[in-house]
Formats: C-alpha cells, structure tokens, sequence
C-alpha cells in the first residue's frame, strides 16, 4: 500500500507514483561516483526512455543537487 510523501516542491505525491520514482532516480544519479558516471546514466535513460524521459532526468538532477549543497 502506498503511503504520501512530500516533495521538496511542496507537491504531496504518493511513493507509488512516477513523480516519486522520478525523484528517487534523481536522488540516485547524484550519488554517482563522479560526473562522468552521472553523464553516462543520463546518456543510457536517453537512449532507452528518449530525450524528454533524459532531459526531465536532467532538470531533477539539477534541482536535487541544488538542494543537497543548500
């Protein structure tokens, strides 16, 4: 059973939901060892899911970085 959970937007969302697993992908690729490791994921999901599914990746990345050094 899904529980809620709030984002750092502020958005609640469910931790069944695309918005929560795509938070939690973007959580994981700034754990990545280094940027090359990120940029190879990255590059994978654009291979894979396309360039939106990629390019989304990106964006939360970014705001998941932002955050962490905050």
């Amino acid at each position: 059973m899904a529980t809620t959970t709030t984002l750092p937007s502020g958005q609640e969302v469910h931790t069944d939901s695309e918005e929560w697993r795509a938070w939690c992908e973007a959580k994981h690729v700034c754990k990545l060892p280094d940027r090359d490791s990120r940029q190879r994921y990255i590059n994978t999901i654009r291979r894979v899911r396309g360039d939106q599914a990629a390019d989304d990746l990106r964006e939360n990345v970014r705001v998941v970085w932002n955050l962490q050094k905050s």
